[in-house]
């Protein structure tokens, strides 16, 4: 089993409130894999069932340039935990647990996530 987080810089005010639901993030900007990716489509889905359209700054093409681009306090991002493992035990981001059924991933699904990069 793996996890979706929202991947936020360090200092960032949502940090304090985890676990949220995820309608509580939306109005954030977000840092989004390309349009095309499994991660951006089930991210666009999930706010699309929250009733709103996710604010999206940037999109890379990397799951490294995410935590990057999150880390340097561009804005947050959904990503699997698995993926932030490393920034996360260098604590060069932070973690903010999803009140949400579909953030426990099965491996079968995560894996979809992470071929998309």
């Amino acid at each position: 089993m793996d996890e979706l987080i929202i991947a936020a810089p360090r200092n960032h005010p949502v940090v304090d409130s985890s676990p949220v639901r995820f309608s509580a993030v939306l109005d954030l900007d977000f840092v989004c894999m390309s349009k095309a990716s499994s991660n951006y489509i089930f991210l666009r889905d999930m706010a699309k069932l929250a009733g709103k359209t996710p604010k999206v700054r940037i999109h890379v093409h990397t799951f490294d340039a995410v935590l990057s681009m999150v880390e340097a306090g561009v804005g947050v991002s959904l990503v699997p935990r698995s993926v932030a493992a490393a920034a996360l035990r260098e604590q060069r981001i932070a973690a903010v647990a999803l009140r949400e059924p579909w953030a426990l991933r099965e491996p079968w699904a995560l894996r979809e996530l992470t071929l998309v990069t």
